[in-house]
C-alpha cells in the first residue's frame, strides 16, 4: 500500500437478484451487499479522500500512501437509490462523473439497447435468420455462437460494436429495434435533484463524463470539444457548482483529447487504465481500477484487485 494511492472505478450498484441481471455486462455492476463490504473494508484498511484531496496531495507532494479514491461513472439512478446510503452509512467521500445529457431522462446508453435486443432474440429462440446480417458478422468475429450464456454473448457483443463507428452502430441499433422493439420498463438514470440531494451531504464531488457518452477517439476533434465542454457548462448550470474532474467514456482518449480537457478548463481526468496513482502522474492520465462483482466477491479478492498490478 506505500506504492501510491488509488483510485477505483464503479458504475452500477445493483441488489441480488435484480430482475434485469442476466442482460447486464459482468463488469458493470457489483451487488448491494459485495458493495457494502468492500466499503467496510476500505474504511478499515485504507484512508479514503475526496478526488480533490488526492490531487492536492499530489501538488503538495505528500504521501498517497494507503489513500484511495472513490468513482462512479455514467450517473445511473442505483449510484443514488443503492450506493449512496452505502456511502452515507461509513460516512466515505466519492466522485461521481455524470453523463449531462441522459439526465433527468429516460434514455438508455447503446449498450443497453443493444442488451434488451439481445434479450429479446434470446427469448425468441435465438434463431440466426432473425440477425440483421451485420450483427451476424460482429458476432462472428467476436467468436460468439448461439449455444453460448446470454451474458457472455451481450458481453462480447458490445465489445464488437464498441469496434465499429458511431454511424454503424447506431444504424444497427436500429435495424435491430426494427425487429426486436422493447419498451423502457424504468428510468435508470438519475434526476438533477437527486444528484442535489447527494452533493448537499458535503461528501460527493461531480465530475464530467461527456453529454452523450460518445467514444471520443471516433468523433472528428470539434465534436469531441463540444462534448466535453458543453458537458462541464450543462452540470454547472443545472446544479450552480463548479466542475473540475472529467472521465473518458469507455477510456478511450489521445493526446489530443487529453488537451481539449484541460482547455475546456478541468483540473484533471481519469482513465480506465489499471495502476497506481503517484508523485509526477500526469493528472489528465489518472489510472483508475475497475471494480465489479467478480472480483470483489470475498475480502481476498477485492484486496487482491486493488493490490496487485
Amino acid at each position: 500500500m506505500k506504492q501510491g494511492g488509488l483510485i477505483l472505478m464503479y458504475h452500477r450498484v445493483l441488489p441480488a437478484g435484480w430482475k434485469g441481471m442476466h442482460l447486464i455486462q459482468p463488469g458493470m455492476y457489483v451487488s448491494t451487499d459485495t458493495f457494502e463490504r468492500e466499503m467496510k473494508l476500505l474504511k478499515t484498511k485504507f484512508n479514503v479522500i475526496s478526488l480533490g484531496s488526492m490531487l492536492d496531495y499530489l501538488k503538495t507532494e505528500r504521501s498517497l500512501s494507503r489513500c484511495c479514491v472513490i468513482t462512479f461513472d455514467d450517473g445511473w439512478q442505483d449510484t443514488f437509490t443503492h450506493a449512496f446510503p452505502i456511502l452515507e452509512r461509513y460516512k466515505l467521500p466519492a466522485t461521481v462523473f455524470l453523463t449531462s445529457g441522459y439526465m433527468n431522462t429516460d434514455r438508455r446508453f447503446w449498450p443497453d439497447e443493444l442488451a434488451a435486443c439481445l434479450g429479446e432474440w434470446f427469448s425468441r429462440g435465438r434463431g440466426d435468420a432473425l440477425l440483421p446480417m451485420g450483427v451476424k458478422r460482429i458476432l462472428e468475429k467476436e467468436g460468439v455462437t448461439s449455444h453460448q450464456s446470454p451474458t457472455f454473448i451481450i458481453d462480447r457483443a458490445i465489445g464488437g460494436f464498441k469496434k465499429i463507428s458511431e454511424t454503424s452502430r447506431d444504424t444497427l441499433l436500429l435495424e435491430l429495434k426494427e425487429i426486436f422493439p422493447n419498451r423502457i420498463d424504468d428510468r435508470v438514470m438519475m434526476t438533477w435533484q437527486e444528484v442535489d440531494t447527494m452533493t448537499a451531504t458535503g461528501r460527493i464531488d461531480l465530475g464530467a463524463h461527456t453529454v452523450s457518452h460518445c467514444l471520443l477517439d471516433q468523433i472528428p476533434p470539434w465534436e469531441a470539444k463540444k462534448e466535453i465542454l458543453q458537458s462541464k457548462q450543462e452540470i454547472e448550470s443545472r446544479l450552480n457548482r463548479s466542475v473540475d474532474y472529467f472521465a473518458y467514456p469507455n477510456g478511450n482518449f489521445t493526446p489530443e483529447i487529453s488537451d481539449l480537457v484541460r482547455e475546456a478548463g478541468f483540473a484533471a481526468a481519469v482513465t480506465t487504465r489499471r495502476g497506481w496513482v503517484h508523485a509526477g502522474q500526469d493528472l489528465f492520465e489518472l489510472p483508475r481500477n475497475g471494480i465489479h462483482n467478480d472480483v470483489g466477491k470475498t475480502d481476498a479478492l477485492f484486496m487482491w484487485r486493488l493490490l496487485i498490478r
